[in-house]
């Protein structure tokens, strides 16, 4: 009934549509005109009094509703500008953080980095700084926590540091900005390879697990032949194609930008032209 009226009377009070409904539901109608004239004239002249001081009543009730609900708008305000400046402040201090630790973590080389220069610290310091950057990951840049890899603990217990440098390698693995991939579509990919220094993730094969060797590449056919520095045997291992690609963007293959000041002062080989033939030589 209620949404009837106010479709038909748009500009009626809430409380002339309140003593319509009441009335219709109440039956006053019946009731006024089972009373005598005198009652009845009596009832309608206390009825015709009391319009004014309903009125006022309403507008007062009215003021009080719209003065509770600006209040409750302006605590909501004060709480988001509390909850905006604590945020900024909670950013703050991990910028600060991860800036004393570095700067923020992009791909697998930099964390392999990271922990030899922590090395010399405890193994409290080194977690903190995976803490870190992990804190800034979920916080910061809202990166999606799956399978829990930004939790710091499992049922109750605490990640050990092994534990969350393998959640942050695989975090880092599954982020479209990883500097592998980004470095493959740089160089146009697979194909232009040949020649370049990488830094390659993978087994020594000798038993003492994965960790980063930095060696050359060479293009043979369909594969790519790669000899990592400090091989005293000079082996050029072999990789397929797909081995590379996938490398590569599973950030395991890091293409090293190399300039001629990183040159300086270190012991080469270089090969020069000598009588029509080309030779080798070693040089400071």
């Amino acid at each position: 009934m209620l949404d009837r009226l106010m479709r038909e009377k748009p500009n009626a009070l809430m409380i002339a549509l309140e003593g319509m409904i009441m009335c219709a539901k109440n039956e006053m109608s019946e009731w006024r005109d089972s009373l005598d004239d005198v009652k009845r004239s009596q009832y309608m002249d206390y009825a015709r009094n009391l319009v004014r001081e309903q009125r006022r009543e309403l507008h007062e009730r009215q003021e009080r509703i719209r003065e509770f609900k600006v209040c409750k708008w302006n605590e909501r305000q004060e709480k988001a500008a509390e909850r905006e400046v604590n945020e900024r402040e909670r950013v703050t201090k991990l910028t600060e953080e991860l800036v004393s630790d570095g700067g923020l973590w992009k791909c697998e080389s930099e964390i392999i980095e990271m922990n030899e220069r922590l090395n010399g610290k405890s193994e409290k310091e080194q977690m903190v700084s995976l803490r870190v950057q992990l804190k800034l990951m979920k916080c910061v840049l809202k990166v999606k926590n799956k399978e829990g890899l930004l939790n710091f603990s499992r049922m109750g217990k605490a990640l050990s540091l092994e534990e969350l440098k393998k959640n942050m390698r695989e975090l880092l693995k599954n982020e479209k900005g990883n500097s592998g991939r980004e470095s493959c579509q740089q160089d146009g990919g697979e194909r232009n390879l040949d020649g370049k220094l990488v830094k390659h993730y993978r087994n020594d094969r000798k038993g003492a697990g994965e960790q980063w060797f930095v060696g050359t590449v060479k293009r043979k056919g369909g594969k790519f032949l790669i000899k990592y520095n400090g091989d005293s045997c000079n082996t050029e291992w072999e990789f397929s194609e797909a081995e590379i690609s996938n490398d590569l963007e599973g950030g395991d293959l890091v293409i090293l930008n190399v300039e001629a000041k990183d040159y300086v002062g270190r012991r080469i080989k270089h090969g020069v032209a000598t009588m029509g033939k080309r030779c080798g030589g070693a040089g400071g």
